[in-house]
């Protein structure tokens, strides 16, 4: 485990930690879906199931258009997506969808697509820079310490959220 002390190799990792950590609204969305707008768990499973969707065609967009372009790049823009696409969600929160004639399960449908695509889309290009700085000979080895940095983070998050949805 010395290759963790390498600047090189403890910086990103450091990075992808803080970066997973970032709380999220997935939780506080679920509950406004489900408690203040009604939706059956049969739409909630079609949320679901168009988020993946979401998934699959970032990883498509991806690998067709994004691969071969810079990591701090493609990072930085999706980035300030991500971002602005998140802010939508207060557009359905304060109910300015029904404004603008947008029903709640259309707009949560296609604002859920969305989110998770460019979610996938930013955390592509920190898995293939997790890849690169794998060393030589250990890298199904770092591979999975990457994976459950990530992961700890995640779980982290669903933490930080909680506490944030509380005192909130």
């Amino acid at each position: 485990m010395n290759f963790i002390k390498q600047r090189e190799i403890l910086l990103p990792i450091t990075f992808l930690f803080l970066f997973s950590a970032a709380p999220s609204s997935e939780g506080v969305m679920f509950f406004f879906f489900t408690n203040h707008l009604h939706f059956s768990a049969l739409f909630m499973g079609q949320i679901k199931v168009i988020s993946t969707l979401g998934n699959l065609i970032a990883i498509y967009i991806f690998h067709k258009f994004l691969r071969n372009i810079e990591f701090k790049t493609i990072f930085f823009y999706s980035a300030i997506l991500a971002i602005l696409v998140y802010e939508s969600q207060i557009i359905l929160l304060e109910r300015y969808n029904l404004k603008l004639g947008i029903p709640d399960k259309v707009f949560a449908l296609f604002d859920s697509f969305i989110i998770h695509l460019l979610k996938e889309i930013n955390l592509l290009p920190i898995l293939v820079l997790g890849c690169k700085i794998c060393p030589k000979n250990i890298e199904a080895t770092m591979y999975a310490f990457i994976t459950t940095v990530i992961n700890l983070g995640s779980l982290i998050s669903l933490q930080l959220e909680s506490v944030l949805a509380y005192y909130l």
